[in-house]
């Protein structure tokens, strides 16, 4: 659910950006030229359908970039290398942890080799 959600967010923040910065550039455009709401009314109609479009393109135009590798990216290969699949090797075992029962702690030792 989480992913889903921060693609919402970058959506919506897509939108809002075009919306504010087109807005934002018509407003200094009606400032200039003293044309109060013209240009803001362009530029916050422009924003909304750049913001639409930049949507569009980024989820559903191309579904190549939506598809995800199969390995995590990893220093010196490409996220589009395949690793072959095998089961995965139980990680090894600490040898001072493997003959846990048996294994003497350093304080032990030294009182095992001072009551000999």
């Amino acid at each position: 659910m989480g992913e889903a959600q921060g693609e919402a967010w970058a959506a919506l923040s897509s939108l809002m950006s075009g919306i504010c910065v087109c807005g934002a550039i018509g407003l200094g455009l009606d400032a200039l030229l003293g044309t109060r709401p013209v240009f803001l009314v362009i530029g916050i109609l422009a924003g909304n359908f750049l913001g639409v479009y930049l949507i569009y393109a980024k989820y559903f135009n191309a579904p190549e970039a939506n598809a995800r590798p199969a390995t995590p990216a990893v220093a010196g290969w490409s996220k589009a290398a395949l690793v072959a699949a095998a089961a995965p090797e139980p990680h090894p075992k600490a040898p001072e942890l493997a003959h846990w029962p048996h294994v003497m702690h350093a304080s032990e030792q030294g009182e095992r080799d001072h009551a000999s």
